[in-house]
């Protein structure tokens, strides 16, 4: 048989507040991460299973709770240099289907799985002011729960690097 997997990236949104303590910031805030996502086909050409060919669509998101604090590494008038980092916890999804089906092979009834587990984040990143606001471009690198998989669900272990623009007030 022969198998092709197409992965799509993951895109999250979040919102949170970070406080002065003096010593640096320190907040919490709640996201949303939807993907990674994929769609795997499967097919067969000859054999004991005949000729066929299984499409299945995999849908990922979690929801992210983080408590978080940020370190200005550098500062001056216009421009701040920051590290921040997060730790807490996060719901995992995962949504499985049948898409198309045919020749000797059948769609199966696939099942969704939730979970829920420890979530970590280091975010790098440049804050340009301008007054009371602050435009800031950066990385978050940030690791997930892991799944340990079921009978309808296999693995899944992910942690995502990505690029992230915001606004502080």
């Amino acid at each position: 048989g022969i198998s092709l997997v197409e992965a799509r990236a993951a895109v999250g949104a979040r919102v949170g507040f970070l406080y002065d303590t003096g010593e640096g910031l320190a907040g919490a805030s709640v996201g949303y991460v939807a993907g990674p996502n994929a769609k795997e086909t499967f097919t067969t050409k000859g054999g004991t299973l005949g000729n066929g060919k299984v499409e299945i669509e995999r849908g990922i998101s979690f929801l992210r709770f983080l408590i978080e604090g940020q370190n200005q590494l550098y500062h001056n008038n216009k421009i701040v240099l920051n590290l921040g980092f997060g730790l807490g916890v996060a719901t995992g999804s995962v949504k499985e289907k049948c898409i198309s089906a045919s020749g000797s092979l059948l769609c199966t009834t696939l099942d969704s799985a939730f979970w829920t587990g420890f979530t970590w984040e280091v975010s790098p990143g440049i804050a340009f002011q301008a007054g009371n606001t602050e435009i800031i471009f950066g990385l978050h690198y940030a690791g997930f729960p892991a799944f340990a998989g079921n009978r309808d669900q296999s693995k899944i272990a992910w942690s995502g690097l990505g690029f992230f623009a915001g606004v502080a007030f």
